[in-house]
C-alpha cells in the first residue's frame, strides 16, 4: 500500500508544481486522513509531502494539521525527523501571523 501512496502522491506532487490545485488539496485531503507515521518509508513519504504542501501553503491552515500531525505521532528514533520540519517552517512563515 505505501508503494502506491507514494506513487500517487509523487504524482500529486508534480501536478501540484504545474499549478493544479486540485492536487494539493488531495495531498493535503491524503496528509490529513492519513494515520501517523510508523515506519521509515512512511515518515519520508510525510517528510516528502511537508515540502509540497508548504509551496501552496494557506498557512493558518498547515500551522493547525501541523500540530495535529505533532500530537498523532509517537516520537521515536523513526518519526523524529518530521518534528523539526513542522516547527522550523512554523517559526520561519508564522512570526506575525493572528489565529
Amino acid at each position: 500500500m505505501l508503494l502506491q501512496d507514494s506513487d500517487v502522491c509523487d504524482e500529486l506532487i508534480r501536478l501540484m508544481y504545474f499549478g493544479n490545485i486540485l492536487a494539493y488539496k488531495a495531498l493535503l485531503d491524503f496528509f490529513i486522513s492519513s494515520e501517523a507515521a510508523k515506519a521509515l518509508e512512511e515518515v519520508h513519504l510525510r517528510v516528502e509531502l511537508i515540502k509540497a504542501l508548504q509551496y501552496k501553503a494557506d498557512e493558518k491552515e498547515l500551522v493547525g494539521y501541523y500540530v495535529y500531525e505533532l500530537f498523532k505521532t509517537k516520537s521515536n528514533n523513526t518519526t523524529k525527523q518530521m518534528a523539526p520540519r513542522y516547527i522550523e517552517w512554523v517559526n520561519t512563515h508564522c512570526k506575525n501571523m493572528r489565529m
